[in-house]
């Protein structure tokens, strides 16, 4: 029987817990809005493993999702970029909005 993968993760109260990966649905919106964080199993900062192809350094950057993405894509992005901003006022904003306030200039 093949061993299930399971990460952990910060959640909004932040606590920690192991979940099952591939994330649900759920979870993963909320993981895309940065809800839900991937964390170390104590919590600390989770360095999400690189493809060799990736040694540049360029995958850190931080860029736009595409102006046709999904609103919790651009939620999730919109907190990282404005971190004034809050996940309900970010909710209370359009897509248009969002992408209007934080997309590529």
């Amino acid at each position: 029987m093949a061993e299930i993968e399971t990460g952990f993760f910060r959640g909004a109260g932040g606590g920690v817990f192991e979940l099952q990966l591939p994330l649900s649905e759920n979870f993963e919106n909320q993981r895309v809005r940065g809800q839900l964080v991937r964390v170390n199993e104590d919590g600390s900062h989770y360095e999400e493993p690189r493809d060799e192809d990736d040694a540049d350094g360029q995958g850190d950057e931080l860029v736009p999702p595409a102006k046709n993405a999904s609103k919790d894509e651009w939620v999730g992005y919109a907190l990282k970029v404005d971190p004034e901003l809050t996940v309900d006022d970010a909710d209370a904003m359009t897509r248009n909005d969002l992408i209007e306030k934080c997309g590529a200039k």
